[in-house]
């Protein structure tokens, strides 16, 4: 589907002439949006059948895409980073020990540690487009 997405998001920009990165935002956006939403209503009334559903997953890869499309242009402090790493390493650890993710998973419960994940990425993420990593 993502490859479909990139195409489509071409062909759009080309034809109205729009830059394709806030595109791909927002079509990213939608995705995650409705992915989200699906995950949590599916996941509260057949929560065995939105653990194996890959539309109650997108959010996730959209999450993914997301990052990869702004992390460019975020520009945080080394303390900030630091803060964001160490946060996100151990809300990933801690997951484990306090959700129960046998009812309630993947809906809502699922942010806790895709959340963290973007956390460490972007706290890794050195290079900023506009060179902003001051003490």
């Amino acid at each position: 589907m993502w490859p479909l997405m990139f195409a489509v998001a071409a062909a759009i920009s080309r034809k109205a002439r729009l830059k394709i990165r806030p595109l791909l935002i927002y079509m990213f956006g939608v995705v995650f949006v409705a992915s989200l939403v699906f995950s949590i209503v599916t996941t509260n009334t057949d929560q065995a059948f939105a653990y194996f559903d890959s539309r109650t997953r997108l959010w996730e890869f959209a999450l993914g895409s997301l990052l990869a499309l702004v992390l460019p242009y975020l520009a945080f402090k080394r303390s900030t980073r630091i803060a964001m790493g160490w946060t996100g390493v151990i809300a990933m650890l801690s997951c484990g020990f306090i959700l129960s993710v046998g009812q309630k998973f993947p809906g809502y419960m699922a942010l806790w540690p895709t959340l963290a994940a973007a956390l460490v990425i972007v706290a890794g993420f050195t290079g900023s487009k506009f060179g902003a990593d001051k003490a």
